[in-house]
């Protein structure tokens, strides 16, 4: 798994075809629920997001939040970056709704990496502190646990 995952992360950073080749491969392959399956798509979303494509992003962040189990991982971080492609938009309330909904899910969760996920929040609550948004994010904020 972690070969198969390993190349994956390649294909779609660029060091290998194109994310849509990769990502229409492996769902042949796979199928569109497998979690390496949507840790692609993720990581894809990561680079699309990175390099300012927020509407590609947006939509491979929207299959992996759909195609996933609501508590797993993989998909409160596509939730968080469906949220972080809203802002662009200037769909700040819509951002705004979908990151309280990740913060509220974050305790509830069984997910192994729960660190990153708070940090992602944090990262995710300056940008909607600065949109007009730091009561209600100062507030959240304080629900999650300290790094």
């Amino acid at each position: 798994m972690a070969t198969k995952s390993s190349a994956l992360k390649a294909s779609c950073l660029g060091k290998e075809p194109t994310p849509p080749v990769c990502i229409g491969h492996v769902l042949f392959l796979a199928g569109t629920r497998e979690p390496i399956v949507l840790e692609g798509r993720l990581v894809c979303a990561d680079a699309a997001r990175l390099d300012g494509r927020t509407g590609e992003a947006k939509e491979q962040y929207q299959h992996v939040a759909e195609d996933g189990e609501p508590s797993e991982r993989l998909v409160l971080e596509a939730r968080l970056g469906v949220a972080e492609c809203l802002m662009p938009e200037g769909n700040f309330a819509g951002a705004f709704s979908g990151w309280r909904a990740v913060v509220h899910s974050l305790p509830l969760a069984a997910v192994s990496d729960r660190d990153r996920l708070t940090s992602r929040c944090r990262e995710v609550a300056v940008e909607l502190a600065e949109s007009g948004y730091r009561a209600e994010v100062t507030d959240l904020l304080a629900q999650l646990p300290q790094p």
